[in-house]
């Protein structure tokens, strides 16, 4: 069983990681399921709870597992790179050398679609303010 110090270490050293330069798509989903992995790792070895409960907490953790597993490039840009690039925008260029000639494009369309969604919802708003 992995000790609670173990995880908070593993956790610190994940943190300062990432803080210390932006990952790649396949890099943060890797960090990501590693760490669900380890979460339901833990719950399958803890016996201290009852059984319903213990099923309850597996369950909701392979939930969660998959769907790190599941996360796509828009998922990496929406959660994770706007945070990264609002504390520090000129890590943008750093994460862009980092990407695959893939990855980079479908973060291209994600941010089109943002912005395009963000349009259509300004140009409704408007409708709906003209219109009153």
């Amino acid at each position: 069983m992995i000790s609670r110090g173990t995880l908070a270490l593993f956790v610190f050293l994940l943190a300062s990681n990432v803080l210390a330069s932006p990952l790649s798509f396949q890099k943060w989903k890797l960090r990501r399921v590693a760490e669900k992995t380890s979460i339901v790792a833990q719950i399958r070895q803890d016996k201290s709870l009852p059984t319903g409960i213990h099923q309850n907490k597996l369950n909701q953790a392979m939930f969660n597992l998959q769907t790190e597993k599941d996360l796509t490039p828009e998922d990496y840009f929406h959660l994770y790179l706007v945070e990264q690039f609002k504390s520090n925008p000129s890590k943008a260029r750093d994460t862009a050398k980092s990407l695959s000639k893939e990855e980079l494009a479908d973060i291209v369309v994600s941010y089109i679609n943002a912005t395009q969604q963000i349009r259509e919802l300004e140009i409704n708003a408007n409708r709906l303010q003209t219109s009153r």
